[in-house]
C-alpha cells in the first residue's frame, strides 16, 4: 500500500504543477505559499497550530504542498523548502513519525 501512495505523490509532485495554472491563478499560488512561509517555525517544521510544536505529519504535508505549487527543493522564502526537507530528514524521514504516515 505504501508503494501505491508514493507513486501517487510522485505523480502529483512531478506532473500536477504543469496544470495548476488552470486550477489556481498565479495570485492564489503566491498567497498560499506566503501563508506557508509565514507559519513555518524557526527550525523548519510546521505544527498543527500556528506557532505550535512541529510534527512530522504537518511538516510533510506542508512540504508536499509547496512542491506541488511549484517550489523547487531549495526554493522559497528564506529557503523554506530546504529547511522543511532538512527538518524531515533530521528526524529519520517521513515514516519515522508516530502518527499518520506509519499507517501507510
Amino acid at each position: 500500500m505504501a508503494t501505491g501512495l508514493l507513486k501517487i505523490l510522485a505523480h502529483c509532485v512531478c506532473f500536477l504543477p504543469r496544470h495548476l495554472d488552470i486550477e489556481f491563478p498565479e495570485e492564489y499560488r503566491k498567497e498560499i505559499l506566503c501563508y506557508l512561509y509565514c507559519h513555518q517555525n524557526e527550525d523548519g517544521g510546521w505544527g498543527f497550530r500556528i506557532e505550535g510544536h512541529n510534527n512530522m505529519f504537518c511538516t510533510t504535508l506542508n512540504y508536499i504542498c509547496m512542491r506541488i505549487l511549484g517550489e523547487g527543493r531549495d526554493d522559497g522564502s528564506d529557503n523554506a523548502s530546504a529547511r522543511g526537507r532538512k527538518w524531515i530528514l533530521d528526524r529519520g524521514g517521513v515514516t519515522s513519525g508516530r502518527l499518520g504516515f506509519q499507517i501507510i
